[in-house]
């Protein structure tokens, strides 16, 4: 089979926030920096979820070029529901309940990605143009829908 973003690795990781058994919680707000790796050109920024009583909602995820101030993740408020051009869901071992653009608990405009993936994780990726050793400030809203078995880890790398 041809090799997806669902097969793509990354030289150096870094991990953003990783969540595990946590309660219930609305909307917060996680903010990062990040510098990419010397001689890469792109970045691969990861959401993985499981949550195996409910959702999670993810809205407005923003990388932002330190230099340039311009956005480089495309459609990171989902409102762009058939773009083949940005995100990615994975599910590597065909949990129940995949992520998905949902119109439910969207933090601001129409639409949010909600995650309800039991058992085992899934994930959602997308791969983006970045400049070799600059920063970035990365940031995203994220609702957490029940408490139980659930865990989010976020990471990014060049």
């Amino acid at each position: 089979r041809p090799l997806t973003i669902c097969d793509a690795t990354v030289p150096t990781t870094t991990t953003l926030l990783c969540l595990s058994e946590v309660c219930e919680f609305d909307y917060q707000l996680y903010t990062f920096t990040y510098v990419t790796r010397n001689g890469s050109n792109s970045s691969l920024l990861r959401f993985n979820f499981r949550h195996d009583s409910m959702f999670w909602a993810l809205d407005g995820v923003q990388v932002i070029d330190s230099v340039s101030f311009a956005p480089v993740i495309a459609n990171g408020g989902f409102e762009t529901i058939n773009s083949n051009e940005s995100w990615t869901v994975c599910n590597p071992s065909n949990s129940c309940f995949p992520g998905e653009i949902s119109s439910n608990y969207s933090r601001t405009g129409q639409y949010s990605y909600l995650d309800g993936a039991m058992n085992n994780p899934d994930y959602l990726v997308q791969l983006f143009p970045t400049v070799s050793g600059r920063l970035y400030f990365v940031s995203f809203w994220l609702k957490n829908l029940g408490s139980g078995v659930n865990n989010a880890t976020i990471t990014i790398g060049s």
